[in-house]
């Protein structure tokens, strides 16, 4: 028999049908966000079905008591779904990427570019990557609006807030997938706001803006902490200038007292103190003069 349905010499050759059908799947290895971190290599997988090439071969028609005669074409087209059915390959599931043994979440600054990171979170990152060789560490940016619209207080709590509750939801997820990574926490100015709020222990608004304490986001349970090796923040707004736009001061809990650290330039004015005023010059300098990686260094000890 031919095809294990009928014998050859029932079916003339002009009748025969060769059905024949292959199917090649390639799956790559799962990547994170571009140039941000370290990530695994590329694994190409590929595989190949079986090629089914049954022959099919039936007499003009079929006869059987107490049936009624069924034409060829219908046992072709009968034959064509099984033969089809037969070769459908499932598309293999996107592989999970493996747990960082270092993962760094960072919230860039007011508009600052390019995001997620920014360029002090690149900065940091890649001292960080450099001070531990050998280690898988990989980075995350929060995205966020990082709006700058200091003139409309309820327009800037609104793009703190959103980073806030991004870099919650982040720190959770990780903790869940990966309960042995080891996580450090950085940002950059209004970045350096929503990380300390994001696991700050009071997040309690202005009484004139109290309306909106609704929508504010709850802070985390302490138990985060044990997870979270470093958190390094680079100049944070002040409590004197966050007052002025509406903000809260920010207020870590004591669980962070060991493993915090910040960094504000000399007449930085967003976190030396001074009244609201725009960043001036001396705002943008972190990425210069080994800041950044002075403070890699500081969760490089740490992890």
């Amino acid at each position: 028999m031919a095809g294990g349905l009928l014998p050859d010499r029932l079916m003339p050759p002009a009748n025969r049908m060769d059905f024949g059908i292959s199917a090649r799947i390639a799956s790559a290895g799962h990547h994170g966000s571009a140039g941000h971190g370290v990530y695994p290599p590329n694994r190409n997988v590929t595989r190949t079905t079986r090629r089914f090439s049954p022959h099919v071969r039936a007499p003009a028609t079929l006869v059987s008591a107490g049936m009624k005669k069924v034409s060829t074409a219908v046992l072709a087209c009968l034959a064509t779904i099984l033969t089809a059915a037969a070769t459908i390959v499932a598309a293999p599931q996107a592989q999970a990427a493996p747990c960082p043994a270092v993962q760094v979440i960072y919230a860039r600054g007011t508009t600052e570019k390019p995001a997620p990171l920014g360029a002090t979170g690149q900065s940091f990152l890649g001292s960080l990557q450099a001070q531990l060789p050998g280690r898988a560490v990989a980075g995350h940016g929060i995205r966020y609006a990082a709006s700058g619209n200091y003139a409309r207080p309820l327009s800037y709590l609104l793009s703190v807030r959103n980073g806030v509750l991004g870099t919650q939801s982040r720190i959770i997820s990780t903790i869940r997938r990966c309960p042995d990574t080891k996580i450090v926490l950085g940002g950059f100015s209004q970045g350096a706001a929503i990380v300390g709020y994001a696991i700050s222990s009071d997040l309690s608004l202005r009484r004139d803006l109290s309306i909106v304490q609704f929508a504010m986001p709850t802070p985390l349970p302490p138990s985060i902490s044990d997870h979270i090796a470093a958190v390094v923040l680079f100049s944070q707004p002040s409590d004197n200038w966050l007052g002025n736009v509406g903000a809260p001061p920010i207020r870590l809990g004591a669980e962070y007292a060991d493993k915090s650290m910040r960094y504000c330039l000399p007449l930085d004015n967003i976190c030396d103190g001074s009244p609201f005023s725009p960043p001036n010059p001396l705002h943008l300098a972190y990425v210069f003069g080994g800041v950044t990686y002075a403070g890699a260094a500081f969760a490089a000890g740490l992890v």
